[in-house]
């Protein structure tokens, strides 16, 4: 053989190797992306930058949507490029975590797009120190939308999935609302805390999706979880051990995802929602280290990197993640 031969054998052979890595992983084009479609279940992790927003695609065709990221640049477009692909013309369960910008920015839009059936809200009395907040719950309460106060034990149990409110928790177990609503300056922890914490599993594969909430929520969750009160609201069929996707909170910053959460829940993907190269410095090199310390295989994906993320699963259990 010559040598012009075996360099063309070379070269072919390294094109054909970069070809092959662009379609196993996908080439850093985010406008050319195509938003898999499945049948079935499925959950997408929408690139909203700093913020957050999760669409759920439930087995039985019902569409739940949490949270509506920060109304700027290109997100609601994101997130309706989304839905649509999908065909959704109607939000069975529309979750506004807490009252803050980078979750509720586009919820109005959002609602004014879609028919919400039924949407879950933090019961923030001054609404008027959150407008964005103030005018999606207007447009809920011009819609016809049912409209409840998102509490635990709230949820939707069927044969095939669960959706598992597990706080907002008080230490009494009395109304979660109740100090929130007679602070007239609350802290940003306090209105992070009123992020639920929502358990969903289907096939045996459990999503652990967290808001903003803070160290405080979670060891409340952990210590009902200990006594048992899940077991009794839910019917035994929340069991918070081995978690296989953790929607890491607040972005990764540093008060939440404690070690104890992590010890109780030792999940195997952890997904963060962020913006590339924020001015917080989320998420903090504290809770990456967390994470791996947890779980050195720890599976850790971002939004600011990879784009939508979506992980979709069959009947049987197994799981696929696009990115």
């Amino acid at each position: 053989m010559n040598l012009s031969k075996k360099l063309l054998r070379v070269v072919s052979a390294l094109l054909l190797t970069a070809l092959s890595f662009m379609f196993i992983y996908g080439c850093d084009n985010t406008e050319s992306e195509e938003i898999p479609v499945t049948v079935g279940f499925s959950v997408h992790f929408i690139d909203v930058g700093n913020g957050d927003s999760i669409f759920v695609r439930l087995p039985d065709g019902k569409n739940m949507l949490i949270d509506c990221g920060v109304n700027q640049n290109d997100n609601l477009q994101n997130i309706k490029r989304v839905l649509d692909t999908y065909s959704v013309k109607t939000i069975d369960y529309l979750v506004l975590t807490h009252p803050d910008i980078d979750h509720v920015g586009n919820a109005e839009s959002v609602i004014k797009s879609y028919q919400v059936k039924r949407a879950y809200i933090p019961n923030v009395y001054n609404i008027e120190e959150y407008p964005r907040f103030d005018k999606a719950v207007d447009a809920l309460r011009e819609s016809s939308a049912e409209i409840k106060y998102s509490s635990l034990g709230d949820g939707v149990l069927q044969d095939d999935y669960v959706i598992a409110f597990l706080s907002p928790c008080s230490s009494s177990l009395g109304d979660p609302y109740g100090d929130f609503n007679k602070t007239s300056t609350p802290t940003d922890s306090e209105i992070n805390d009123l992020s639920p914490i929502i358990y969903l599993e289907y096939a045996n594969v459990k999503f652990l999706f967290t808001g903003d909430a803070g160290v405080n929520q979670e060891r409340l969750v952990l210590t009902n979880y200990e006594v048992g009160l899940y077991t009794q609201a839910f019917h035994g069929r929340v069991i918070l051990s081995n978690i296989d996707f953790l929607k890491v909170a607040h972005h990764g910053a540093n008060g939440s995802t404690s070690k104890d959460l992590l010890d109780e829940i030792m999940p195997t993907n952890a997904i963060i929602s962020v913006g590339g190269d924020n001015v917080y410095g989320h998420p903090s090199s504290v809770i990456l280290n967390r994470l791996y310390e947890n779980n050195e295989n720890m599976n850790v994906l971002r939004t600011d990197v990879y784009g939508n993320i979506s992980v979709s699963v069959d009947e049987d259990g197994q799981y696929q993640i696009s990115k």
